[in-house]
């Protein structure tokens, strides 16, 4: 009966130590994922309000003016909610890749507007792409077999890409 007894305990201890591992790694990627934000953020502020002001500039319809709004206002809402922020520049990115026609250059100002976009654009192109390496990293490991349920246990969850600039 001890014997069973001390076998069962060592596979207990192992098997915290296992997750204790899995979760300090998790952890690990999480953070350097949150440091490359954090470290971004000022440039992803100049980029919502140039976007902002192009998106003013080209004065969308109504209804397209409204999820615009909403978008920014929720990235200047969410500052302590990186995840929500990310959100809200990827849909900012997508409605405004779905706004710029070719012709929008003739308005000199809007063409300023979009030059001084393309120069932060370029500024956050290699942040951007080490960001998403990161979050490639923590979504691949929560997609694996140990990884999974030690990520739910301590509520780790996917991020999303951020989806700036360049691809």
């Amino acid at each position: 009966m001890d014997k069973v007894l001390t076998i069962l305990l060592m596979i207990i201890v192992i098997l915290l130590i296992v997750a204790i591992q899995i979760y300090l790694n998790l952890d690990k990627h999480r953070f350097r994922m949150l440091q490359q934000w954090k470290h971004m953020t000022p440039g992803i502020l100049d980029w919502v309000d140039t976007a902002d002001e192009i998106f003013k500039r080209l004065d969308p319809a109504p209804e397209k003016a409204g999820s615009i709004a909403q978008d920014i206002e929720k990235y200047r809402a969410s500052k302590k909610k990186p995840f929500v922020q990310i959100d809200a520049v990827n849909s900012i990115s997508d409605q405004l890749v779905k706004l710029l026609v070719p012709g929008c250059r003739a308005d000199p100002v809007l063409s300023e507007l979009l030059d001084t976009f393309e120069d932060i654009e370029n500024d956050l192109h290699s942040p951007v792409y080490s960001f998403n390496i990161s979050v490639g990293m923590v979504n691949k490991q929560l997609e694996r077999p140990l990884f999974n349920p030690v990520g739910k246990l301590f509520r780790f969850r996917r991020a999303e890409k951020l989806r700036v600039g360049r691809d």
